[in-house]
């Protein structure tokens, strides 16, 4: 079922008419949330035919919201302000997301491994912890995606352009000692 504006207005007119329908959809009202996610979710549970969509409508509903966010630049405008808004709000729970879809650890798990490395990059001690872009960054083996550490951006682009390769490491370590 889609949400139209004749819905609420019926809602409206019931509630005008029905007192009892009144004081219920009151009670259940912001001032107490509690007593209003209860209700909400035994009404899903008791009318899932009218919240559960096909997969075909999912899609069908889906193509179209695509279709207006490319054809209605101020619908983009609003919803990148609104992802910008909640993601600035919700700093923490956006690095939770992010670490859980790319690495599959959450936040308490990065937090564990930076004590553990005492809160510097694994590699060259660095601890300034002002820029979270550059420190500290998750490592990971990009063959079996298992995470090495917690390490600074120079250090971790530095093993990306040697390719995690231990032997172009050593032969670099070796060009450096021989050409200091």
């Amino acid at each position: 079922m889609t949400w139209k504006p004749e819905h609420a207005e019926a809602r409206r007119k019931r509630e005008r008419s029905d007192a009892e329908y009144a004081a219920k959809r009151k009670a259940q009202s912001v001032s107490d949330p509690e007593a209003r996610k209860a209700y909400m979710r035994e009404y899903y549970k008791s009318n899932p035919e009218k919240f559960k969509r096909t997969p075909e409508q999912r899609e069908a509903r889906n193509a179209a919201r695509r279709a207006k966010y490319a054809a209605d630049a101020e619908m983009r405008m609003n919803a990148r302000a609104q992802a910008k808004a909640w993601q600035k709000a919700n700093q923490e729970k956006r690095k939770n997301q992010r670490l859980m879809s790319t690495h599959g650890i959450d936040l308490s798990d990065f937090q564990d491994m930076l004590a553990h490395q005492n809160g510097a990059c694994a590699i060259c001690g660095h601890s300034d912890q002002s820029k979270p872009h550059f420190f500290p960054v998750v490592d990971h083996c990009h063959d079996r995606g298992r995470i090495r550490g917690l390490l600074c951006m120079n250090c971790n682009q530095g093993l990306g352009k040697f390719q995690d390769s231990p032997d172009i490491l050593m032969r670099a370590a070796v060009y450096i000692a021989s050409h200091g």
